[in-house]
C-alpha cells in the first residue's frame, strides 16, 4: 500500500516537472519568434526610412492645397489635393503620404497617412497572393490625389477661415499644411 502511494506521488511530481519544462521551452520559443518579428519590423522600418530619404528628390509632390468640404450630413471636413510625379527610373507600387497640419510654432494639430499609390493594408501577403492590387506609378508618370480627412478634430478645422463651400483653407493664425513622403515601394 505504501509503495502505491509513493508511486502516485512520484508520477504527479514527475508530470509537474515535465509540464514546467515544456511550458518554459514553449514560452522561450514564442518569445524568440516575437523578438525575431519585432527585429524584422524595426529593420524594415529603418530601411524604408532610408529608402524614402534617398527617393525624396525623385518623387515630386506639387500643387498641394487644402479645401474645406461642407456637407448636409456631416460637419465640414478638410480635403487635401495635389499631384504626385515619379521622376525615378522604376515603377512605384506603393506610396504613402503623410498630411500634417501644424502651427507656426511647430505644434502638430493633425497628422494622418494615406496611400495615393497602392492599397495600403491589402498590398502585402497573405492578401497579395502573387499579384499587385491597386494602382502603380510608372517612371515619368503623374497621378493626382485627393484625400478627405474625416477624422480631423473640430479644433483644427475651427482654426481655418472658411466662408463658402470648397473654399481654399487659409489660416489667419498661421496654420500650415505639409504633405510628406512617408513610405515607398518599387517594382
Amino acid at each position: 500500500m505504501i509503495k502505491k502511494k509513493h508511486l502516485m506521488v512520484s508520477l504527479w511530481s514527475s508530470s509537474g516537472v515535465i509540464i514546467s519544462i515544456l511550458s518554459t521551452i514553449i514560452g522561450f520559443w514564442l518569445y524568440q519568434g516575437w523578438k525575431e518579428e519585432d527585429s524584422y519590423r524595426k529593420y524594415r522600418s529603418f530601411m524604408s526610412s532610408i529608402f524614402v530619404d534617398i527617393l525624396k528628390k525623385d518623387i515630386e509632390i506639387s500643387g498641394v492645397k487644402a479645401t474645406l468640404i461642407k456637407s448636409d450630413r456631416t460637419s465640414a471636413a478638410p480635403e487635401v489635393e495635389g499631384v504626385l510625379k515619379n521622376n525615378f527610373s522604376k515603377i512605384l507600387t506603393r506610396v504613402a503620404l503623410e498630411v500634417v497640419f501644424s502651427t507656426s510654432e511647430g505644434v502638430v494639430l493633425y497628422r494622418e497617412k494615406f496611400y495615393p499609390v497602392g492599397d495600403g493594408v491589402f498590398d502585402f501577403p497573405p492578401f497579395l497572393k502573387g499579384r499587385r492590387s491597386g494602382n502603380i506609378l510608372n517612371p515619368g508618370g503623374i497621378i493626382p490625389f485627393k484625400f478627405l480627412i474625416t477624422n480631423c478634430p473640430q479644433e483644427a478645422i475651427a482654426e481655418f477661415n472658411i466662408i463658402k463651400d470648397k473654399e481654399t483653407a487659409e489660416s489667419s493664425s498661421g496654420i500650415s499644411l505639409k504633405v510628406i513622403l512617408s513610405e515607398v515601394s518599387v517594382l
